[in-house]
């Protein structure tokens, strides 16, 4: 039983930039630490475009024993979309890989900048319950919270948003859902779209009723960073 859920399940997250420059890997190890506080059990993926490489990487390594993979870089080629994107945001869409990560079945997205502070078994099994009509008519393939602003913590409960935060995703894997995010890029049948916040809208459009909304404690962030001036 061990083995298997080992097999099917696993945490994911993306390194992009050089490894061997100091400290380049250092919010990584913060997570890592962090997560594996409260989940020693599950293995941990890391997309890189470019090999892992230097002094930093192989410690890092020691510490926490994860599994690379090598993945595309991936970029938007529509003229809506880079006429309103940041530039430093580009890269962003690289991490559209996950859904191409079909060794398994089910994998926990956590961007880098993550710290894990509880247990996260009640996002892993948030997409096993049932159909809940109100959301949506299809089965989920994702599960997210909220983006919202404000002391809000429900899914049913205040301000309503229909965007998601890509920050901490559960998903489910599938090579049918990642070749609709490449042919996006490409400009194919969801052409036309804003970027204004990097990858999340067009996630959010080709994701429209497939995400099972869970409580925002899953993915916040402090109101004194939020409001911060800078």
């Amino acid at each position: 039983m061990f083995s298997k859920l080992m097999a099917e399940e696993a945490y994911v997250s993306m390194f992009i930039g050089d490894s061997s420059r100091p400290g380049s890997l250092d919010g990584l190890r913060v997570l890592l630490h962090s997560l594996r506080r409260h989940d020693a059990r599950r293995p941990f993926v890391l997309m890189t475009v470019e090999p892992l490489r230097g002094e930093a990487a192989a410690a890092l390594q020691r510490a926490y024993p994860l599994r690379v993979v090598q993945v595309p870089e991936l970029r938007s080629t529509d003229a809506a979309c880079l006429t309103t994107l940041d530039a430093r945001l580009g890269v962003g869409f690289t991490s559209f890989n996950v859904w191409n990560l079909t060794d398994y079945r089910k994998l926990v997205w956590l961007e880098a900048d993550q710290l894990v502070l509880q247990p996260l078994d009640a996002l892993w099994s948030s997409l096993d319950g049932p159909r809940d009509a109100r959301v949506s008519r299809n089965v989920p393939a994702a599960a997210a919270a909220k983006t919202l602003l404000g002391p809000y913590s429900s899914c049913e409960r205040g301000r309503k948003s229909s965007k998601f935060n890509t920050g901490v995703l559960l998903l489910r894997p599938s090579k049918k859902r990642y070749g609709y995010f490449v042919d996006a890029l490409r400009g194919g049948k969801q052409a036309n779209y804003t970027c204004r916040d990097g990858f999340q809208t067009l996630w959010n459009r080709l994701m429209r009723g497939r995400v099972r909304c869970v409580e925002r404690s899953f993915n916040c962030i402090a109101q004194r960073d939020l409001l911060a001036p800078r």
